[in-house]
């Protein structure tokens, strides 16, 4: 129990770690954690979260990232899906991340790509990435699929949505249910 009696509210801490805040504002916050050790237990509590974040990949990644991934020692999986086939996966507890590579695109004259993650039951959207990077030469889009993404509906559809040089747009759909092994 916080033993302050004008407690910093939980966003203007989330803003004081994301060095969102104005100079004046700033002041103020930095002169009230000094001399208040509860509201500084808070400020570091939110100062963890947000760097657990910051550490976490994107949804979609470059194959450069990937190997980041792998090279910090993050478990990944790969899971090569193609439009035409609905690809199941089970996201192993042995596994950290999986990389779906949504692949057999013709990306050759394509500008940029939106993805989206839908829920096909439903069609509502889980997430939008409207330039998600994409790799020109291997035809695939690369999609980070994390532990914690097990709050969604297992049903899941990934589009993508290619933007061509001439204007016109190819959407791709990807049926990848998931199953989450606890």
């Amino acid at each position: 129990m916080s033993s302050c009696r004008t407690p910093l509210a939980w966003a203007e801490l989330v803003d004081y770690a994301a060095g969102d805040l104005s100079v004046e504002d700033l002041d103020r916050v930095e002169q009230h954690l000094m001399g208040c050790a509860s509201c500084a237990r808070e400020a570091g509590r939110v100062l963890a979260l947000t760097t657990a974040i910051a550490g976490l990949p994107p949804p979609v990644v470059s194959a450069g990232d990937v190997a980041q991934l792998r090279a910090r020692g993050l478990r990944v999986a790969d899971n090569v899906v193609t439009a035409s086939a609905r690809t199941p996966v089970t996201f192993r507890v042995d596994v950290d991340i999986i990389i779906h590579h949504l692949a057999g695109l013709d990306l050759r004259e394509t500008e940029s790509v939106h993805f989206t993650a839908r829920v096909e039951s439903t069609g509502q959207i889980m997430g939008e990435h409207p330039d998600a990077p994409f790799d020109r030469a291997a035809g695939e889009v690369l999609v980070a699929c994390q532990r914690h993404f097990a709050i969604f509906p297992p049903d899941v559809v990934f589009e993508v949505r290619a933007c061509e040089r001439s204007g016109a747009e190819i959407v791709t759909r990807f049926a990848v249910p998931h199953v989450i092994e606890r």
